[in-house]
């Protein structure tokens, strides 16, 4: 584990055309170069809000079973892979 500071870096893996991806290599080579010099480390984020999750997780919403914290973390799951393949592509 890499004690120095930590360096974060938003990302925006749900865009795949090419001026995103470029600019996603960007932030996270500039970012690598700030960790690097600091002796630090990179944290990503990539954030999102589900379609409806205010509706979802009003106190009025009845949905059956888990209701909308099984639907957010179904969610959440997904988005997370996406940020696992997306960092799959740097050392």
């Amino acid at each position: 584990m890499v004690n120095g500071p930590r360096v974060l870096a938003a990302v925006d893996v749900f865009s795949t055309d090419e001026p995103h991806r470029e600019l996603n290599r960007h932030i996270i080579d500039y970012a690598a170069q700030i960790a690097q010099t600091a002796g630090g480390r990179i944290d990503l984020i990539d954030c999102r809000q589900l379609p409806g999750e205010t509706i979802l997780s009003s106190v009025r919403t009845r949905l059956p079973g888990q209701g909308p914290g099984r639907i957010l973390k179904i969610t959440e799951s997904g988005h997370r892979r996406r940020l696992d393949d997306f960092v799959a592509q740097y050392d």
